[in-house]
């Protein structure tokens, strides 16, 4: 049988033992007040990373622990804690007392009193620091892979056009001089020359293109209502052939480097026309959601559509689902819309189901890193 000092003994050091625990954890721990968004205690591990006294942290705002680039999404984060939304992995910037960063993730769980009003809250800051500064590294290195890989494709490419231009002249010349003297096979044979010779400029012209994405711009406001317009203006001939119908909804104005996103819409609205059903005119449609951090992009159309086990395949590098008899294209389109969502830090994706058309999704977030 127990007694009753020992037992309150043992609570002693099992509360002991969990404060213990709590102060010395590798993450920062912090309670809120959920009315005045105050900090009631903290850990010192906290004290320790921010360097700053837990006297001092203890009563001031929670939001002064804050970098100043973070607190616009620190109070959006409070205000969510506040009516009661789950807070998980939030990426936030806390400050030092020199001023230093430090990358966190954010989780809370909010304490409730008998009539499930939040009062405070527990909060628990991941220093994510070391992961960051690797992520760092390895975009630093994917970067100058990429850099050197492209530098390949660009001088490769070049110097590939030189003997293609021969070609071509001679196959011109071939024809011009000896057209009466060469039989029907014989003038054949040119032609699947000439054909081969100017699809290798096409694959070449692309090549050149995905490598020159991204290089010599700057990022400036770009009205994607107008990029469209231009696009269908330019594709007027094309849509009219078709009998195809573009719409669109009132699109952002965004941050991003022009010539890119034009060639993206651009690409995307070509194969939406390109791979339609037979004898379906093409119906595409263009909208966007305006989230917190990000647009969300959609181009809709009604053609063929893609089967499921190649949603993955399409944007990568000569990856071709179509007979190409009917469908013409070298499968490079998409992987230069992949390419430009990398340089603005998006994501490309698509939803589809063959003989019903495809949704190709993409977002670009509303600030982009150089």
């Amino acid at each position: 049988m127990m007694y009753p000092g020992a037992i309150t003994q043992l609570l002693n050091d099992k509360n002991h033992i969990y404060y213990q625990l709590y102060d010395n954890s590798p993450d920062m721990h912090v309670s809120v007040d959920s009315e005045s968004g105050k900090i009631l205690m903290c850990n010192k591990t906290l004290s320790k990373k921010v360097n700053i006294p837990k006297d001092d942290i203890i009563g001031s705002p929670i939001l002064d622990m804050y970098h100043p680039d973070s607190r616009e999404k620190a109070m959006s984060v409070f205000k969510m804690f506040t009516a009661g939304k789950k807070i998980e992995n939030q990426r936030l910037d806390l400050i030092t007392k020199g001023g230093k960063k430090i990358p966190v993730l954010l989780n809370v769980d909010a304490f409730r009193d008998e009539e499930n009003n939040i009062t405070f809250s527990n909060s628990c800051w991941r220093d994510i620091s070391e992961i960051e500064q690797l992520k760092s590294e390895i975009k630093d290195n994917v970067q100058a892979k990429n850099k050197e890989l492209e530098e390949f494709v660009y001088i490769a490419s070049h110097d590939l056009q030189e003997p293609l231009r021969t070609i071509s002249s001679f196959i011109e010349l071939l024809k011009l001089e000896y057209n009466d003297q060469l039989d029907e096979e014989a003038l054949t044979y040119l032609n699947f020359i000439e054909t081969g010779a100017g699809n290798m400029k096409n694959i070449i012209t692309g090549l050149l293109d995905f490598s020159r994405i991204g290089k010599d711009v700057e990022l400036e406001e770009v009205d994607c209502n107008s990029i469209i317009h231009d696009i269908i203006t330019d594709y007027h001939l094309a849509i009219k052939e078709n009998d195809a119908e573009i719409t669109s909804e009132l699109l952002p104005h965004i941050n991003a480097y022009s010539t890119a996103i034009r060639l993206l819409f651009q690409n995307l609205i070509n194969n939406a026309i390109k791979f339609k059903k037979f004898n379906t005119p093409p119906e595409i449609h263009i909208e966007c959601i305006t989230k917190e951090e990000e647009y969300h992009f959609m181009i809709s159309d009604n053609g063929i559509g893609i089967p499921k086990d190649k949603l993955n395949d399409i944007f990568k590098f000569f990856k071709r689902l179509n007979n190409k008899s009917q469908y013409k294209g070298h499968g490079i389109g998409l992987a230069h819309c992949k390419k430009i969502l990398d340089i603005h830090d998006g994501k490309i994706w698509v939803t589809s189901e063959v003989n019903e058309g495809s949704t190709f999704h993409f977002t670009l977030p509303k600030t982009i890193k150089k």
